[in-house]
């Protein structure tokens, strides 16, 4: 079986069991054109070093979203993309993920690193995508002290993928497992869009900044009424270099917020703990964040 037909099997099950809330709402999937040798989709598309099998991957089955559960130790990059880039038979994957679907990655006792680039990357997805630690596991994200990977933005700059978890949409953290995120080049959580935490002990340590969302970070689901599974460190303080623990970037109406409604934050950063472009608001939970003096910030 290839990498791909493997892929597929986790992506595109045969059958569901109504285990997600999501309804299942896509229209039938057109038949894909004959398959044609693969094109890596610019140069965040190449897996670096050791791909795991097929094998690697253990099936995890909803209606409405897809799930795929990581169980490996490896080299490699997990990359959703738009459709368009592809050429292949992959194309049918990409196709069927963009049709608004929710993309899970369980993740299950996960050691997964990349010396070149964001090992998780997120291009486009038609709903979000979530990242569940799951319970009573260890999960560790890492990338390398530089990356090669890049993107072209809406002005069509290129820029450098700048994180260890880098999406371009929107994102969601959740489950009740451990999920440490180190971003060796710069950021470790990069998200877009908006970035959602809502479950999860969580831990961050970066060169640059800690978590990052564009258009807006928020802790603690706004509906929930248990947040005591829900704990987020972040370390950006190196000693002589940092960025900020928790910020957005956003200046339009109504984003670069970021909301805490319940869990337990804690900020160690070089600069500053909490940099919103607009909004700060506290509404629940617990935030600790040392100070320091003359960090210029």
């Amino acid at each position: 079986m290839s990498f791909i037909d493997g892929i597929k099997n986790f992506f595109i099950p045969e059958e569901e069991d109504g285990r997600d809330t999501v309804p299942n709402d896509t229209p039938a999937e057109e038949p894909a054109a004959e398959a044609a040798p693969r094109t890596a989709p610019g140069s965040y598309g190449r897996p670096s070093g050791s791909m795991p099998s097929a094998s690697s991957f253990d099936e995890s089955r909803g209606k409405g979203d897809r799930y795929t559960t990581i169980k490996t130790t490896a080299q490699f990059q997990v990359v959703l993309v738009k459709a368009s880039v592809y050429t292949s038979d992959s194309k049918k994957v990409v196709d069927y993920l963009m049709q608004n679907k929710t993309v899970v990655l369980n993740l299950e006792g996960l050691t997964l690193s990349n010396s070149t680039a964001a090992p998780i990357y997120v291009e486009a997805i038609g709903d979000e995508v979530q990242i569940s630690a799951k319970s009573g596991t260890t999960n560790t994200i890492s990338d390398g002290t530089s990356h090669t990977d890049t993107y072209v933005d809406s002005d069509g700059n290129t820029n450098t993928v700048n994180g260890a978890i880098f999406s371009r949409d929107d994102l969601k953290l959740k489950g009740k497992g451990v999920l440490i995120v180190n971003g060796n080049t710069e950021d470790g959580i990069v998200c877009k869009n908006d970035l959602k935490i809502w479950n999860g002990n969580i831990t961050v340590n970066a060169a640059d900044d800690g978590i990052r969302g564009n258009d807006s970070v928020r802790i603690g689901d706004p509906d929930a009424t248990d947040y005591s599974t829900l704990s987020v460190t972040v370390n950006t303080n190196n000693g002589s270099s940092g960025g900020d623990g928790i910020k957005t970037n956003s200046d339009e109406d109504g984003k670069g917020y970021i909301t805490i409604s319940g869990g337990t934050v804690n900020i160690d950063s070089y600069a500053d703990g909490i940099q919103a472009e607009q909004t700060f608001t506290m509404n629940g939970g617990e935030l600790y964040i040392p100070t320091y003096q003359g960090s210029n910030f």
